[in-house]
């Protein structure tokens, strides 16, 4: 799987308060077209207790692109320069956010915006995690950070003067682009020490943004295009 194509955001994936496993499922939906296959997330609906209130609800649905090599990575530029911009912290980082997001999720680090714009490094804190992020064939967390810094190119989720209450969600991705095989750890291992360049800036129409992230040499590793957001209601991440 290099891409995944009209990703859209029905529900939140949650855990549940009294610490019980959710399980979410992946379910075929069906579609077939253009070497696309379009797969849903979901889950049940349950009582605090577990008992299920409704069966299959649909939280996320998308297209995977199959490919059998890794395709060439574009000509992205990852200007302008990282020591730009307003320095400051992303606004769902703080514990008072609707949407509080901590731990090995907090990713972004060094992280500058402007109107329209955004770099931050890519840095997260594992620790404990390696071994289970090893066994992803994904790198899901830089997938997740450059999501979160499409979100931050308003110009205002990231001021120092920022309230939670202006924290956004993604509810949809046109595509996620892939132009490596490593995963998260992988990753890590390779380029570490010098560290992943985040880059992101709004579209045209103001209302969708594109991320970047590129290896220390200016190669592009992946891409997030088309994000659009709404604003945050409630939830926390770890």
């Amino acid at each position: 799987m290099t891409a995944w194509h009209a990703l859209d955001f029905h529900r939140p994936v949650t855990a549940r308060e009294n610490g019980a496993q959710s399980v979410y499922r992946i379910r075929d939906a069906g579609s077939r077209q253009a070497g696309l296959e379009t797969v849903e997330l979901i889950g049940d609906v349950t009582t605090p207790d577990g008992r299920v209130l409704q069966r299959g609800v649909v939280h996320a649905r998308l297209s995977v692109a199959h490919q059998p090599l890794i395709p060439t990575p574009p000509d992205v530029p990852v200007a302008p320069d990282h020591g730009s911009g307003q320095p400051g912290t992303p606004v769902f980082y703080h514990p008072r956010c609707p949407i509080h997001l901590s731990g090995l999720v907090a990713s972004l680090a060094e992280l500058r915006t402007w109107q329209g714009g955004a770099t931050a490094r890519f840095h997260p804190e594992i620790g404990t995690w390696n071994g289970r992020f090893a066994a992803c064939r994904l790198p899901v967390l830089l997938i997740d950070a450059l999501t979160q810094l499409a979100l931050l190119t308003d110009g205002r989720s990231a001021a120092p003067d920022a309230a939670p209450g202006t924290a956004r969600v993604p509810t949809a991705i046109d595509r996620v682009e892939l132009f490596t095989p490593d995963n998260d750890t992988g990753l890590l291992s390779r380029y570490g020490g010098a560290g992943i360049t985040l880059g992101a800036r709004t579209g045209h129409n103001q209302a969708e943004a594109d991320a970047w992230a590129a290896a220390p040499d200016g190669s592009v590793l992946a891409r997030v295009i088309g994000v659009r957001a709404a604003p945050a209601v409630g939830g926390t991440g770890q």
